[in-house]
């Protein structure tokens, strides 16, 4: 429905976004054991999880998604 009004751009914006923000969720998840600190280091603007691309190639390498979701991230 949020998606529904926007242009093409907003959407494909505000898509990657929402993309982004779950994804970081399951990376974060998987980390549980890490303390706050240092997952905030994984993923602040100079971290190495701090892009979406990132956060793509990471989820694929630990077999979080699969190789046709990773393709359709990484498009």
């Amino acid at each position: 429905e949020e998606l529904n009004a926007e242009t093409d751009r907003a959407v494909g914006i505000v898509g990657a976004t929402m993309l982004e923000s779950q994804l970081e969720a399951l990376l974060s998840h998987h980390m549980s054991h890490l303390d706050v600190d240092t997952k905030n280091k994984l993923f602040n603007a100079y971290g190495p999880l701090s892009s979406f691309s990132a956060k793509i190639k990471i989820a694929y390498a630990f077999k979080l998604c699969s190789k046709a979701i990773y393709k359709d991230l990484d498009i």
